[in-house]
């Protein structure tokens, strides 16, 4: 019983893992970077996307990221603000990004709306 106990508990776990390699989420994360500079990163702030916690079983990731008010010149460096997001309905790699390692518009429509939330 103890045995059968303790591979259901192995096989939870293992289905809560992420799905994505490390070379993926990378991947991900700089193409959230580079799609930044034409959208949410003109603004005042300044942001640095730090990884992305998947879970198989409910198809969705958690972006963890900071951000920063641009300092003036004169000030000191600010404190760096953690933000998450939740993007949903991913279950792969592909779900992330196209052939080319850009963005779906599923997933940038998706951390836009969460973005937006943060400054609304």
């Amino acid at each position: 019983m103890k045995i059968i106990a303790t591979f259901l508990l192995l096989s939870s776990l293992a289905n809560a893992a992420d799905f994505l390699s490390v070379r993926e989420e990378r991947v991900i994360l700089r193409s959230i970077d580079m799609i930044c500079g034409d959208t949410w990163c003109e603004s005042d702030y300044n942001f640095h996307f730090n990884k992305l916690s998947c879970n198989t079983n409910n198809k969705s990731c958690i972006l963890d990221f900071d951000f920063v008010l641009w300092p003036d010149e004169d000030l000191p460096a600010p404190t760096p603000n953690p933000a998450k997001c939740e993007i949903e309905k991913v279950a792969s790699y592909s779900d992330f990004v196209d052939s080319r390692e850009h963005l779906n518009d599923g997933v940038y429509d998706q951390i836009s709306d969460c973005i937006n939330n943060l400054f609304d």
